[in-house]
């Protein structure tokens, strides 16, 4: 089994992601691009576009979070950031989901 990643190295994954979805709204500093808050499970971290960049209403497919899996990869995923009690379970629920498959591809894990 892989050894899980780390925290950092999962923001700096997410940051990534951001960096492009965010192309053209934000040009500061890439380690402010996402807030400081996140969320975690056991298989996976959530990562959520900094509050201070607007996104135009064409652009709204750019206001996603970002799921990291432990074992690496990510995705896309809804952003619950005013809903803790929906993030959690959605959370929850893509961790369970990363728990037996890849991140990016969906193929389950043998």
């Amino acid at each position: 089994m892989l050894k899980p990643m780390s925290v950092e190295t999962a923001r700096l994954s997410a940051q990534a992601s951001a960096m492009r979805m965010l192309e053209g709204l934000y040009v500061g500093d890439p380690a402010e691009i996402l807030e400081r808050r996140f969320a975690e499970t056991n298989h996976c971290w959530m990562f959520f576009n900094n509050r201070s960049i607007i996104i135009p209403p064409e652009r709204a497919l750019s206001a996603f979070a970002y799921v990291i899996a432990k074992r690496g990869g990510g995705r896309l995923v809804p952003d619950y950031w005013d809903d803790e009690v929906r993030m959690q379970e959605y959370l929850e629920t893509i961790s369970e989901y990363l728990a037996t498959h890849d991140a990016e591809t969906g193929q389950q894990h043998v």
